[in-house]
């Protein structure tokens, strides 16, 4: 069976942001766009679970929402 590399991501309920029209999950969208995401499950209650072909891929993720 084949396994997908994920990472889960928890979004805080309130966040201070410069832009307040845009949700963090908008801005998590727009940095993950372009990191070869296979595909994002959106979990009860906010958490999204996102996969990658590899864990490269994901590993390059981690670094750039480290950033």
């Amino acid at each position: 069976m084949r396994t997908w590399p994920a990472l889960v991501l928890h979004f805080p309920a309130s966040v201070a942001r410069a832009r307040p029209d845009t949700s963090i999950q908008d801005l998590v969208a727009a940095t993950l766009d372009g990191l070869d995401v296979s595909a994002i499950e959106e979990l009860p209650d906010g958490p999204w679970r996102v996969f990658f072909k590899d864990d490269r891929h994901r590993a390059a993720a981690v670094r750039v929402l480290r950033a």
